[in-house]
């Protein structure tokens, strides 16, 4: 999804949303100024400032730096995979916490193989499936596609917590 946004914020930090689109390769007209751009695909988003002069004509190519994970989840390491229709929780959380010792969620999927676009760098991934949970962590390179297989049953080793 591609949103153009205004430059300047409000009182409460928001952007007034000039136009929306969900095209692969948008045609936007805009009126002489200064903007924001952002791109969304899947969790990864990027913003870029966008500045428009009356009668220019400008092609925008956004790099977003995302990589895709398929995460797959097991009830035991001899187990077989849970399937689509099978109750889970995925949340994915940004890999440093607040001062608060909170992270900041960035997506929540209830598929049971959620196929997930971020943008490149580390997360935390809690994965609850009835009474089991785990967390672990998770990197994320530009690019990359990979399946992330866990065992929600399993001890969470120390880089996990």
């Amino acid at each position: 999804m591609w949103q153009i946004l205004a430059a300047e914020t409000d009182f409460e930090g928001q952007r007034e949303r000039i136009a929306m689109h969900h095209d692969a390769q948008p045609i936007v007209t805009l009126n002489e100024g200064d903007y924001k751009l952002l791109v969304e695909v899947g969790d990864a988003a990027r913003m870029l400032d966008l500045s428009v002069k009356a009668g220019d004509q400008k092609r925008v190519a956004v790099q977003i730096g995302a990589g895709q994970v398929k995460l797959v989840a097991r009830l035991g390491s001899e187990a077989p995979p849970l399937e689509q229709g099978e109750p889970g929780m995925w949340q994915i959380f940004a890999a440093e916490a607040d001062f608060e010792g909170r992270r900041k969620r960035i997506a929540m999927h209830h598929d049971a193989q959620p196929i997930v676009t971020l943008n490149e760098g580390d997360y935390k991934v809690q994965v609850e499936v009835g009474d089991a949970t785990r967390m672990f962590a998770l990197s994320v390179k530009a690019g990359e596609q990979r399946v992330v297989e866990v065992d929600v049953t399993a001890k969470p080793s120390a880089g996990d917590r």
